[in-house]
């Protein structure tokens, strides 16, 4: 059915056309009904180009829905989902595709995320966030088709010339919005504004909290294909788009192989096997690194990083160095993803406690103490841990005897990964094959921040830094900390030998606490750590470094030196740069007595450094010409200000009056401006024309009392 012309709704939906389908996603005839969207969205796109989105009836709507949910079907049977919830994102989805005889290739471009309804803030100031609109404007200026993501949902967003077209396969009413009993729909808008003012308008309809958005850019071309009608996946995952893959210590070789899942034969090619998590390894191969135990699906998993407080309290514990010095910048917390960054780990057998190790101390060297600690946690434990032992094994003692767990080189299996959470008393989350298994702690728990490892082809592990967000393709941040130079998630522990030219004894920098923060270069990690050697700072005693600490403050040139270097890190380093601005921005806000500090430190340096009060005022003026928005609300401060305040008003007129005594240039500007004003306003002659008419009335009536006065008087 079509809805022409000129339909509207109560809340002013602005729509040109509404072509409605027979069924939505959801509908009973399809088996993985409901989670389709992604792939519906994308089979539009590239229907698009064969019949525009715009000529579309109800049968062609109905027929990208069809061929949308083989297309998910197909990529669903070739395990090739990031993400436990079964819903596609943009890495997963195929650069190429054969659909009705033709070969499509899909280039995914630009991506910009937002909040749906925040125009302001922290967020947008620091580029991280895009306005819903100025994201809409910057996707069209360079794609005429787009992915819309916007709480878990996709639709296909298509342009042509000034008008636009939404492919929404979700259950939608007329108007486009949540409908329970509603249909498939193809909305058309006639510009950006209509089309920006519905997307907000839906946003508000959906139930989710947070109502975030991510507006992928893509590019769709043709060729000819011979091949059979209908969807085709299985030859064509060779380009599977991902996001650039995270280093790993698992390699691939550069030449595709061929991998057989479930009788169909496909090539992936290097960079492609790392984006999917190597999901094709049987967990029951012998001597694996380990086997799971359960797997949750009944919660939603959570990425929440060991934070430095927490990492402090289990070295302790452990009675290990903590070299974990700063906290992650990046404080976003939510639903787990795919890994998206990885801390390498050395692949001696002794991985799994090195990984531990690794996340708890910012060192892989406490992996013996960790497994020991481990062993010990089983001992201590054993019908805790009866029922998890691998066939052969009667009791816990025999199994770790057997196992030789306690000798390094030995692998672990589910047994020690649980022990491990319970003894660490925080979860531990491993991924494999697809997904996140949590081992939860079963004793006392000492913090909901949890540890995450990559279990690599059933073979190794690897501490996870990063995971990306479900559904969408970016991340929370943290990979981006440590790929900065000079400013990473978690300072190393760096083993060199450094030799003390003052007693001519060699010492090795693990013996301290080595938190240099970007260092590059053999030489300058040796500098750096002589000048903590010279210190005496040792991990061993509290009272040394509690009196280092107090040597550092009143040590002048040292704190000179620490404030040369950070003020450098801040010119050269973008991300600490923006890190120290918004803890800035927060402090201002939340500290009343810092807040008025500033302002007089502000107040007293505009008034005593020329330099910087010509600064401001260039600044000023600047943002003035440039920002429509920042002029209005001068002006409307400006004329509110000289309303209400009489002593500022006579001080505006005073400054106006003498203004226009001393300067020519302003005096004749203001009469060329008065004689236009004069010339083109009708209004405002006639109001001038009206005041010299009582003006010169009250004069002559001045005058003639006073000739009257005069002759009176004579």
């Amino acid at each position: 059915m079509l809805w022409q012309q000129g339909l509207t709704d109560s809340s002013r939906i602005r729509l040109a056309k509404v072509v409605r389908g027979s069924f939505h996603q959801g509908n009973a005839r399809f088996v993985y009904g409901g989670v389709q969207c992604m792939a519906i969205a994308l089979v539009s796109l590239a229907k698009h180009t064969v019949r525009s989105a715009f000529s579309w009836d109800r049968l062609d709507l109905d027929r990208a829905l069809v061929e949308g949910d083989e297309l998910y079907t197909s990529l669903r049977d070739l395990n090739i989902f990031s993400h436990v919830s079964n819903l596609l994102s943009v890495p997963d989805l195929p650069q190429q595709l054969e659909l009705d005889g033709q070969l499509f290739r899909f280039s995914f471009g630009d991506t910009v995320l937002g909040e749906v309804g925040v125009t302001e803030g922290e967020y947008i100031d620091f580029g991280v966030f895009i306005s819903l609109r100025n994201g809409l404007e910057r996707i069209f200026s360079q794609y005429t088709t787009c992915l819309l993501t916007m709480c878990g949902n996709t639709t296909a967003i298509v342009r042509e010339g000034g008008r636009f077209a939404v492919v929404d396969s979700h259950s939608r009413s007329n108007t486009g919005l949540l409908h329970h009993n509603g249909t498939s729909v193809v909305l058309h808008f006639a510009c950006l504004h209509d089309l920006h003012h519905y997307i907000c308008r839906l946003a508000d309809s959906l139930r989710s909290r947070e109502k975030l958005f991510e507006l992928c850019g893509v590019t769709v071309s043709t060729d000819a294909s011979p091949a059979r009608s209908g969807v085709s996946v299985e030859s064509l995952v060779t380009g599977m788009s991902a996001a650039p893959a995270p280093e790993s210590s698992v390699s691939s070789d550069s030449a595709a192989e061929p991998t057989v899942i479930d009788g169909r034969k496909r090539v992936i090619s290097s960079d492609t096997c790392m984006s999917k998590k190597s999901k094709s390894f049987d967990v029951r191969e012998v001597n694996l690194d380990v086997e799971f135990v359960s797997e949750v699906r009944s919660e939603e998993l959570v990425f929440h990083p060991l934070g430095v407080d927490v990492c402090r309290a289990l070295c302790t514990k452990l009675n290990v160095d903590c070299v974990k010095v700063v906290s992650p910048v990046a404080t976003e917390e939510g639903l787990l993803g795919v890994p998206c960054s990885k801390e390498r780990i050395v692949a001696d057998g002794n991985c799994f406690f090195r990984a531990i190790s690794q996340a708890v101390s910012g060192s892989q060297k406490h992996h013996r103490k960790i497994r020991l600690a481990v062993c010990k946690e089983l001992e201590r434990n054993t019908d805790r841990y009866q029922s998890l032992l691998r066939t052969g094994y009667s009791s816990v003692l025999e199994y770790i005897e057997q196992s030789r767990m306690r000798r390094v080189g030995s692998w672990a299996t589910e047994v020690e990964i649980q022990a491990t959470a319970d003894w660490l008393g925080v979860s531990v989350f491993t991924f494999h094959d697809g997904r996140w298994i949590k081992y939860s702690c079963s004793s006392k728990h000492l913090s909901v921040e949890c540890v995450y490892l990559e279990n690599i082809r059933g073979q190794h592990f690897e501490n996870v830094v990063c995971v990306c967000k479900p559904g969408l393709q970016s991340c929370y941040g943290y990979c981006k900390l440590s790929e900065v130079t000079g400013y990473n998630v978690r300072s190393r522990m760096m083993d060199v030998v450094v030799v003390d030219d003052s007693d001519n004894t060699a010492v090795r920098c693990s013996d301290v606490v080595c938190s240099v923060v970007g260092v590059e270069g053999s030489d300058k990690v040796v500098e750096a750590a002589r000048e903590l050697v010279s210190g005496k700072m040792s991990v061993k005693s509290k009272y040394l470094r509690r009196k280092q600490r107090m040597q550092e403050k009143l040590n002048l040139s040292l704190r000179e030196k620490r404030q040369l270097r950070k003020r450098k890190m801040y010119q050269e380093n973008v991300l600490f740069r923006e890190n120290v601005k918004l803890c800035s921005v927060g402090k201002y806000r939340k500290n009343l007595p810092h807040r008025e500090r500033v302002k007089e430190f502000s107040i007293s340096k505009y008034r005593e450094s020329v330099e910087h009060r010509d600064s401001v005022k260039a600044r000023s003026v600047g943002k003035y010409r440039d920002s429509t928005e920042h002029r209005e609300e001068v002006k409307a401060r400006s004329v509110a200000k000289y309303r209400d305040s009489t002593e500022h008003r006579e001080e505006v007129k005073a400054r106006s009056v003498a203004k226009y005594r001393d300067s020519t240039e302003h005096r004749e500007e203001v009469k060329a401006r008065s004689v236009a004003k004069y010339r083109d306003s009708t209004e405002h002659r006639e109001r001038l024309i009206e005041s010299t008419k009582s003006k010169y009335h009250d004069c002559e009536c001045v005058a003639a009392f006073e000739y009257g006065g005069v002759s009176a008087s004579g």
